[in-house]
């Protein structure tokens, strides 16, 4: 088995940038989330890493239009607040090994990867379906910055997108192409 295969991830994974309800000791927390697959989920923020084997989570997933599919004025109608959410129970456990913090090490650590448990297939195909067009937008998005970076109405799409898809739409056209670049090179890395 060569390095490369090692290397390849089992299941792409989208930027998600959302609110995550967790529990810990009976009582409910609230973090963001990182980015999401298949397999699991990146938390950051976690003000109180639970020490059971499988934490209780409730996860929000946005359903995204097909952006290539809109004419510009019905993307610039675009609310990312109105978008459908499916909001899905699923209990995962931290695959980061934590042996070696403490206490206060793990109040303080900012990104916890979590390995979903026994997640149902509905959820499972609804994360597919999210990282699927999630990916598709981000190409999408990727080339309207790479063709029209320069017409006014184009900027205007391009900035509706950057927001409705979580990014800083006030930032230069360059500082949205990088992060957008490093999430699609995140896909798969």
């Amino acid at each position: 088995m060569n390095t490369e295969s090692l290397k390849k991830r089992k299941y792409l994974r989208a930027r998600m940038h959302d609110s995550v309800l967790y529990v810990s000791n009976d009582f409910v927390f609230r973090t963001k989330s990182f980015n999401i697959s298949q397999g699991g989920i990146l938390l950051e923020g976690l003000s109180n890493i639970p020490s059971v084997r499988g934490i209780p989570l409730m996860i929000p997933l946005k359903v995204f239009p097909d952006f290539s599919s809109m004419a510009n004025s019905s993307v610039l109608s675009l609310k990312a607040e109105v978008f459908p959410v499916s909001i899905h129970r699923v209990k995962a456990r931290i695959v980061r090994e934590m042996d070696e913090l403490t206490d206060l090490g793990k109040v303080l650590m900012s990104l916890i990867g979590c390995e979903f448990v026994n997640a149902d297939a509905k959820f499972k195909v609804d994360i597919e379906n999210y990282v699927q067009t999630y990916s598709k937008n981000l190409i999408y998005f990727l080339n309207l910055i790479q063709k029209g970076g320069n017409d006014p109405e184009q900027v205007e799409v391009i900035r509706k997108i950057a927001e409705v898809m979580g990014y800083d739409h006030t930032k230069s056209l360059t500082e949205i192409r990088f992060k957008a670049l490093h999430d699609y090179q995140s896909l798969e890395d």
